[in-house]
């Protein structure tokens, strides 16, 4: 965790902003052992950066004794880095904006909001993006959304003014993200959570962003992307 700060400081003033998301993001967000009664497992970093200043940030990390796994180059998808710190034997995936899994994130100067991880909406979406989320992604969302305000005071606080325009940009985040907040307040949100008083939380500010979200005024574009729905694909396929 202490390495992840670093990293953060150090890469941020080469290329003008490298901030946290993933594991060590959510770890940071998050008092996972209050809210599950467990510690968030971190096996990796996870860090974006700006486009432009990726040559500057893997020229300091050589320099630094990382080293670039040529598979992550050779086989994997060219959007990221997988970098190795051998004495440590730790793993970096450097990313740079914007963001491609499932679905497309822009960051533009969101990226820099928080002074270390992602901003909480956007730190949110990479999760609720995903088509085929774990356990540990479900847990992620559950403790995010339960633990943080919701209104517009970032970065301490969920914009989900954020969260209804980017689904009203993309009709696939869209239907993505709605599925999945769904089915966790049906499946385990009340019952993941070790307070009653959190699971209520979540549930009330669950609906208050799927709210949000299906009132936000949609473009001609997105209507009708919907008209054609999932006879097309509506995410993409994500290289491990």
């Amino acid at each position: 965790m202490e390495l992840s700060s670093d990293l953060v400081k150090s890469l941020g003033a080469r290329c003008g902003g490298a901030r946290l998301f993933g594991g060590c993001a959510f770890a940071k967000r998050i008092d996972y052992p209050s809210l599950f009664g467990k510690d968030r497992s971190v096996k990796d970093i996870d860090l974006v950066i700006f486009r432009n200043g990726r040559r500057a940030v893997l020229e300091y990390l050589r320099l630094n004794g990382w080293l670039i796994d040529r598979r992550s180059v050779l086989f994997g998808d060219a959007r990221r880095i997988t970098l190795l710190e051998p004495k440590a034997c730790i793993r970096l995936d450097l990313y740079s904006d914007p963001l491609h899994f499932n679905h497309r994130i822009l960051l533009g100067n969101r990226l820099t909001i928080d002074s270390e991880c992602l901003a909480p909406a956007d730190l949110l979406v990479t999760k609720l993006q995903i088509v085929h989320a774990t356990v540990q992604d479900d847990d992620d969302v559950i403790g995010l959304i339960a633990s943080t305000p919701l209104n517009s005071r970032e970065p301490d606080a969920i914009s989900v003014s954020r969260l209804a325009s980017m689904c009203a940009a993309s009709w696939g985040l869209y239907v993505t993200m709605l599925a999945n907040l769904r089915r966790l307040t049906a499946e385990r949100g009340l019952r993941t959570l070790r307070s009653t008083h959190l699971a209520k939380q979540f549930g009330e500010k669950t609906e208050e962003i799927l709210l949000a979200v299906k009132d936000y005024p949609k473009s001609l574009s997105w209507k009708g992307r919907a008209l054609l729905g999932s006879r097309l694909p509506w995410y993409d396929e994500v290289e491990e």
